[in-house]
């Protein structure tokens, strides 16, 4: 049996959790909406087939993270040479600045999968896997994929990260007392003309 890898690689598109998506190019798929995979090769890990898949479409430097394994039909036409076994992968990263044209940021939300129609291969599971995992992610931690970067942050722009990767509004006072315990304030306010300012955070270690 073949293994192969598909990675549900996810960003923030704006204020939307958004998919990346590339042109299928396998006969059976060919130009259709679909996320990045590939057949694992004879000794190859499962980490390395999936930054190949990645780096396939133009992207490097990521670490996707195993999400589960898919063995159902859908699988199993995947490839002529015989059955295939598939493990998801997923990950969230910051913004890419650029997309080759072949690819696409999809929204993740109540509309998906939208005008992108269903995944072939059963990758709208993996997407389902993603999301969850990144959601659950966030509900423990304040940016544990490091959207906002190193610089400190108001815990004005780590709600809007939040509900961004949640598609869903937070009450302003309930997010701060449940996140202020997890972040060091840096003792220093943003110097913004317009409103009072805002007390500077970095995550905790």
């Amino acid at each position: 049996m073949l293994v192969a890898v598909d990675v549900a690689l996810l960003t923030l598109d704006g204020d939307r959790l958004s998919v990346l998506l590339r042109k299928g190019t396998d006969p059976q798929v060919k130009g259709r909406w679909m996320l990045p995979g590939a057949v694992v090769h004879e000794g190859e890990q499962l980490r390395d087939a999936a930054l190949r898949a990645l780096a396939a479409v133009g992207v490097q430097g990521q670490a996707p993270s195993v999400l589960g394994v898919l063995d159902g039909p859908e699988q199993a036409e995947r490839d002529a040479r015989g059955p295939v076994l598939c493990v998801a992968h997923g990950e969230l990263v910051p913004t890419p600045e650029t997309l080759d044209a072949d690819l696409v940021l999809a929204p993740v939300d109540e509309r998906w999968p939208g005008r992108f129609r269903t995944l072939p291969r059963d990758q709208d599971r993996v997407v389902r896997l993603a999301v969850a995992q990144t959601r659950a992610a966030y509900a423990a931690s304040p940016d544990p994929a490091g959207l906002l970067g190193p610089e400190a942050f108001t815990l004005t722009e780590l709600r809007h990260v939040h509900e961004a990767v949640l598609g869903e509004g937070l009450q302003r006072d309930t997010f701060g007392r449940k996140m202020q315990p997890l972040l060091v304030e840096t003792g220093e306010q943003t110097a913004g003309t317009v409103g009072r300012p805002s007390h500077l955070y970095f995550q905790a270690t």
